[in-house]
């Protein structure tokens, strides 16, 4: 331990009042701290070595702060930092003796600076961003470096300019387990990112069964992983000591319940991850092994001409999250977090590399495409939390066909049992679908909700986003003949059946180009068919949206159409005499 012959506190109190240390001051980054009473932090702060006691503990009691320290952390006590949820950054500088952490700490962010040397003795927990600059972090054998996560997301690590991180790392993954619909099992997948991860890591932490060692080893493996030489390229575990793969897609099967915290420990790839890609694939399960959030779009660069849409897994909603172009759903804002895995049908591509020089830091996103002319988003939620997106997108140079090479075939998830997505009317339904009228003004496209048996089967269907300057779009839910105006906010409440397997129309959305509608049947007025509308007519046109008083007929006076003029033809007209003609 540092030799600490600096500042102590003396009553719990703010760190920025003298009153609070027995020197009178406030501690700078040339002094060594000992904190024995609760300190609260409402700014940034600075120390050398810092030592907090049992009875002490620094409390955040600001929305997001520095600590910059150039010695060694000592916690004698519990947490060093309070509450767990902090948005402290911690900054690591150059030290002639190095930074030795000790205790148990939590950070959002965790920077270690140029030359910086850090050795992790206790447990230290990151919920945000680790940055290793030019420096070198040796996690000991009796330390912890825990990758945790949160609302917002998982924690990131980047090592740059030659940094160094030695030692197992540790990444925390909650896994949501309880589905919109009665089942006894819910699948996830994951990829582990790390080097050295075994079976053995995931045992205790979810039930796990159908392998030697396994909490249950009868029955089918509950643990597998993509694989490009396994038949259907699942590859099953069968035994507690195999190790896992670091890029590939593991599958977990789990009993139903409400969440599990899945921990295991492995070594950061030291090299870009190369994934093989054989073109007799059933399909490729390829996770974000980084340890960084990835862009979707430098991933479907690769596939040059041959593109192709990612179906992503939701590790919290049980569902996928859709990416093609640029352009994702739910969120996912074409940014892969950690451990996240994507699957797609080999289009050509033989071989995928995820840079480690091309992460980003969490809370920072892929940047979103600017030649798109307007979106229309959808989304579909129920009152407990499951929810899906559609999106269209007006772009140049789409069709208004159904493309797998523009448009992300949609893919429905049993376990979140929410599903919307457009539907064309050759039949083909997208999560996204592109557009563009160069050689068509207007399209129409059925809204779809789809739900197999879901417990919470009230689903509220709301305009998320309606921006296109260029043209108009009109909805007619189903049952009604009206086309109104789509506008962002509410559009409709929905109830599916809980035993049935359910796919209901919600409306028709009907899309143009700005033009004038004065009788507002979603046509423009340059584009209506004129002509006889009446069917009983000899020259009845089956396209005419506007009669021309052009019809003709057989027999006129045969007004009920029986083939004879006789009394009830009259009683007829005078059931219609000085009515007005439409």
């Amino acid at each position: 331990m540092d030799d600490v012959n600096g500042i102590s506190s003396v009553v719990s109190g703010s760190f920025h009042d003298p009153a609070t240390w027995d020197c009178t001051c406030v501690p700078s980054l040339n002094d060594s701290v000992h904190i024995s009473h609760p300190i609260w932090v409402t700014e940034d702060i600075q120390t050398g070595t810092t030592i907090i006691s049992e009875e002490g503990v620094l409390i955040s009691a600001f929305e997001e702060w520095n600590w910059l320290t150039s010695g060694s952390l000592h916690g004698t006590g519990g947490a060093m930092l309070m509450p767990h949820d902090n948005n402290v950054t911690l900054i690591s500088a150059a030290s002639a003796q190095g930074q030795h952490v000790f205790g148990t700490l939590s950070v959002a962010n965790w920077n270690v600076l140029d030359s910086a040397s850090a050795h992790i003795h206790g447990s230290m927990t990151i919920n945000g961003h680790a940055q290793v600059n030019s420096a070198t972090v040796i996690i000991e054998p009796d330390g912890q470096l825990i990758l945790s996560e949160n609302e917002h997301g998982r924690a990131t690590i980047l090592r740059s300019n030659g940094g160094v991180v030695e030692g197992k790392v540790t990444r925390e993954i909650f896994l949501a387990a309880a589905p919109n619909r009665d089942m006894p099992l819910v699948e996830q997948r994951i990829t582990t990112g790390l080097e050295g991860v075994t079976v053995a890591d995931f045992v205790g932490d979810i039930p796990t069964w159908g392998f030697d060692g396994a909490d249950d080893p009868s029955g089918f493996s509950s643990i597998g992983y993509w694989s490009a030489t396994a038949m259907w390229n699942y590859a099953a575990v069968g035994d507690i000591n195999d190790t896992l793969p670091v890029f590939e897609g593991i599958y977990l099967a789990l009993d139903a319940t409400e969440s599990y915290t899945l921990t295991f420990s492995g070594t950061l790839p030291a090299n870009d991850v190369i994934m093989d890609i054989p073109q007799t694939a059933f399909n490729v399960l390829f996770g974000n092994a980084t340890n960084a959030n990835t862009n979707l779009n430098a991933i479907d660069d690769q596939f040059e001409d041959n593109n192709t849409s990612f179906r992503c897994w939701n590790t919290r909603t049980l569902q996928f999250d859709q990416y093609i172009d640029g352009l994702s759903t739910n969120g996912l804002s074409a940014t892969l977090q950690p451990n996240t895995t994507c699957e797609f049908a080999p289009s050509g591509v033989t071989e995928l590399t995820m840079a480690l020089s091309e992460g980003m830091p969490k809370g920072v996103l892929a940047p979103a495409p600017t030649d798109v002319d307007g979106a229309i988003r959808l989304s579909a939620s129920t009152a407990s939390g499951f929810r899906d997106e559609c999106l269209l997108v007006f772009r140049e140079g789409a069709t208004t066909n159904f493309l797998v090479t523009e448009d992300a075939l949609n893919s429905s998830s049993l376990y979140s049992a929410c599903d919307l997505s457009f539907r064309d009317a050759a039949g083909n339904r997208s999560a996204i679908s592109q557009l563009d009228f160069t050689d068509e003004t207007q399209t129409q496209l059925d809204v779809v909700l789809a739900a197999n048996r879901p417990i919470d089967g009230t689903y509220t269907i709301v305009v998320e986003e309606m921006n296109w300057p260029y043209g108009s779009a009109f909805i007619t839910l189903e049952g009604d003949t009206t086309a109104y105006a789509l506008e962002e906010g509410y559009l409709t409440t929905v109830e599916l059946d809980g035993n049935s397997n359910n796919t209901q129309t919600i409306g028709t959305l009907h899309c143009q180009l700005s033009c004038s509608d004065v009788n507002t049947n979603v046509i423009c007025d340059g584009l209506e068919a004129t002509g006889c509308s009446y069917p009983n007519a000899t020259n009845f046109d089956p396209e005419a949206t506007i009669d021309d008083h052009s019809c003709t007929f057989t027999c006129p006076a045969d007004i009920n159409n029986t083939g004879l003029v006789d009394t009830s033809d009259l009683l007829a007209f005078l059931v219609f005499f000085g009515t007005e003609c439409p």
